[in-house]
């Protein structure tokens, strides 16, 4: 009892000095893995104290009733990474019925204050190019990459309704995949239970999105073709999300292609010091795509035995000689 109360106390302090320093959502987020294993381990009791706790967090945080029942509503995706758990359903089952709670009351809240919420992210979004402005002066001017970071961050600003959500979804689709890996690692470790079917590396995207993605280009070309329609709101967030969506497959091909073929020391970094570089961010994306028609896992596995053949002497072991 007293490490169970130890725990809650500490993701209490967490939760509070993260929202003291506007970092809201990430104090929230510790809350759903230990939650889902507290569910698994059979201790309910305990993990919906975690919830309870996540919602005083949040009422002393922000001092207002919304504020707790939103961080009660959050802090719940670890019953539903749990129920996942306990009922080994697929981790992409899990994946999407936790981003779906998330987003729902997400944007559910954004929605019912569109108003303050428009106005804080425009005041937002002034005071970092103020910032940005007051270092290029400093600069004299002469800083061509802080000048491109100031127009990007003013073409944010300006088209901030268009790209919200999407943009919300990837956040919301990564810190999804690292905390189920995580519980799911845990659990595997700590209590034995083998929990959700399949994992990140295995995960692939519905085919049935690609149809999405084709009702995204039409959004967007309808859009440009009718520059007051307003339906850049809906292409060009369902475009980000989607590609959220296929970065996440692209990077979990790579991982599975590593992890069946093992290149050498050398070959892992230099796909380290990609991914790190940014450059490669739309490949992953393309990778993701294109995984709907070749699947990618496939052919990976088909290298690997190629190349397990090839180490051992050939597909007969050096037996076939005349």
């Amino acid at each position: 009892m007293m490490s169970y109360l130890v725990t809650a106390g500490a993701l209490f302090l967490a939760c509070v000095t993260a929202s003291r320093l506007h970092l809201n959502y990430l104090g929230i987020a510790l809350f759903p893995v230990p939650i889902a294993v507290y569910l698994v381990r059979g201790r309910v009791n305990q993990a919906l104290g975690l919830v309870a706790c996540a919602a005083v967090a949040g009422w002393w945080s922000v001092g207002a009733f919304q504020a707790a029942v939103t961080y009660a509503l959050l802090a719940s995706v670890g019953l539903l990474l749990g129920v996942g758990l306990v009922r080994r359903w697929t981790y992409g089952r899990t994946l999407t019925a936790a981003v779906a709670l998330v987003c729902g009351v997400v944007i559910g809240g954004v929605l019912a204050s569109w108003g303050e919420w428009q106005a804080y992210s425009r005041a937002f979004f002034d005071g970092t190019i103020a910032e940005w402005q007051l270092l290029l002066e400093g600069k004299g001017g002469q800083a061509p990459r802080l000048e491109q970071q100031v127009e990007a961050i003013q073409w944010v600003r300006d088209h901030w309704p268009d790209v919200c959500v999407g943009t919300l979804l990837w956040s919301v689709l990564a810190a999804g995949c690292m905390a189920l890996s995580a519980a799911a690692v845990l659990l595997r470790r700590w209590a034995g239970i083998e929990g959700l079917r399949g994992s990140f590396r295995t995960m692939r995207v519905s085919e049935w999105l690609v149809w999405a993605a084709i009702g995204a280009a039409v959004f967007w070309f309808a859009d440009y073709r009718w520059l007051e329609s307003s339906l850049s709101v809906v292409s060009w967030n369902t475009a980000i999300g989607l590609a959220a969506l296929y970065w996440l497959n692209g990077l979990s091909i790579v991982i599975y292609a590593f992890d069946v073929l093992r290149p050498s020391f050398l070959a892992y970094a230099a796909v380290v010091l990609l991914l790190l570089a940014g450059g490669v961010q739309p490949m992953l994306c393309c990778i993701g795509l294109f995984d709907t028609w070749w699947n990618f896992r496939k052919a990976a596995d088909g290298l690997a035995e190629r190349r397990r053949q090839w180490l051992a002497g050939g597909p007969d072991n050096g037996n076939n000689e005349e």
